[in-house]
């Protein structure tokens, strides 16, 4: 038997390598995964800016694949905020194979959330682009969600109490995801021989080693 047991999603992006399609002079892409959400361009010096040019484009590496909950975007404050419209955002499990999951037609204000699909995509790279001629300035982004290994800590032959739904599922990440959707579930446990997954509403209360579970790959 594996038992998962959830912790909260954090923000995949700060820190990690980001890139944009072109750069005025001190926009750095990095900027936007800094962790600071300070929106005065020239104060807080943590926004980035492209040139003024056709679908400017931003992205992140999040360095492996992960499932994404949300993307929180911050505009611009001090001046300049309509330019940030017409967003669009990207997920790919590569550079190569990104796919569309929302457009923002109007303007951003503050700040703006994409939020998935109850099916939480996998991805390793998010990429967002402006589907217009403009600059894009980007005050933060935030990806949140998990990677599966930090996400759930897997270990053996723990004892669930309260099990609150029993089914069949095809593997452990499969089983991991139907209790992180349920907001009665703490903890899921998965038996490889049976594929039968339980989630229950109370943690295991007995630890043991065990391996953390990973994103299945293509």
């Amino acid at each position: 038997m594996v038992t998962l047991t959830l912790t909260s999603v954090k923000n995949l992006a700060f820190g990690k390598k980001a890139y944009q399609s072109t750069t005025y002079p001190g926009g750095y892409a990095s900027k936007a995964v800094d962790g600071n959400t300070n929106q005065d361009y020239d104060k807080g010096r943590s926004c980035t800016h492209t040139n003024n040019q056709k679908h400017p484009s931003w992205e992140v590496d999040l360095g492996e694949n992960a499932y994404i909950h949300h993307v929180r975007i911050f505009n611009r404050k001090d001046c300049c905020g309509e330019r940030l419209r017409a967003v669009v955002l990207y997920i790919g499990k590569n550079k190569e194979s990104y796919k569309q999951y929302e457009i923002h037609t109007g303007k951003v204000g503050s700040s703006y959330t994409f939020s998935m699909p109850k099916d939480s995509p996998v991805g390793r790279w998010v990429r967002l682009t402006l589907h217009l001629t403009g600059i894009l300035t980007l005050c933060e982004v935030q990806v949140m969600g998990y990677y599966a290994g930090a996400y759930f800590d897997t270990k053996e032959n723990q004892a669930i109490l309260s099990v609150i739904a029993s089914m069949e599922t095809r593997s452990d990440i499969q089983c991991a995801y139907y209790c992180s959707k349920d907001d009665m579930c703490e903890a899921a446990s998965y038996t490889k021989k049976t594929k039968r997954c339980e989630l229950s509403d109370t943690k295991a209360t007995k630890e043991a080693t065990g391996t953390s579970a990973l994103i299945p790959s293509d």
